[in-house]
């Protein structure tokens, strides 16, 4: 006699809940892929233009490729070169002529911007006693620094919310306040240190060093 199908049959059940159990991680897998797309985003929205960030925080540039824009699209401003781990700082102008130390736009805490000497033999950027006012910079501690004529002076020390130029930025940064007197502010080595520098004539390209 041929056994009759019942819907109770405990092979059944394991059936009907077998496919359940699939069509539960079929209806999941978009939820995953759409939490990863707005993770990667919110990294990507974290720097200018389209980019994706990689865990030694090189920008990947994707600009064109992904986002769909163009240059004339974009913001002032903002480069489509794509090359990971390189900053491009304009020179504003140089001192003494064309063959001078360079002088660039820095920023401090997002909102305020001040030329510089990008001064290779500075080992400390020194921000001047007026920037120190305006940027509310609390002195912490003490010490001597040889200023741009080879002058030692007693300068102060203190911290910025953030310094930025060409794109590179740092967090909590630490720098020399000079005395009054003292009216030329230094871009030093702290800032650029870990970078190979190349100064070309209207820009100054600091590439990231290799682990290698």
């Amino acid at each position: 006699m041929m056994e009759k199908f019942s819907p109770h049959n405990s092979s059944n059940k394991n059936q009907i809940k077998y496919e359940r159990q699939v069509k539960t991680i079929f209806l999941q897998i978009p939820s995953i892929l759409l939490t990863t797309l707005i993770c990667s985003a919110t990294i990507a929205q974290e720097y200018p233009g389209c980019f994706m960030v990689d865990e030694l925080g090189n920008k990947k540039d994707l600009t064109i490729s992904v986002c769909r824009q163009f240059a004339e699209d974009l913001p002032e401003g903002i480069s489509t070169s794509g090359t990971a781990g390189l900053y491009e700082i304009p020179i504003i102008k140089r001192t003494n002529g064309e063959e001078g130390i360079p002088i660039v736009q820095v920023t401090f805490n997002g909102d305020q911007t001040y030329e510089m000497l990008l001064d290779t033999g500075a080992s400390k950027t020194n921000i001047t006693q007026s920037m120190a006012n305006s940027l509310k910079v609390i002195p912490y501690g003490r010490g001597t620094a040889k200023i741009a004529d080879g002058t030692d002076v007693e300068i102060q020390y203190g911290m910025v919310g953030s310094i930025s130029a060409g794109g590179l930025e740092f967090k909590q940064f630490s720098v020399s306040i000079l005395p009054p007197e003292a009216k030329i502010p230094l871009l030093g080595q702290d800032f650029f240190g870990n970078y190979d520098m190349t100064v070309k004539e209207k820009l100054v390209e600091l590439r990231r060093r290799s682990s290698s």
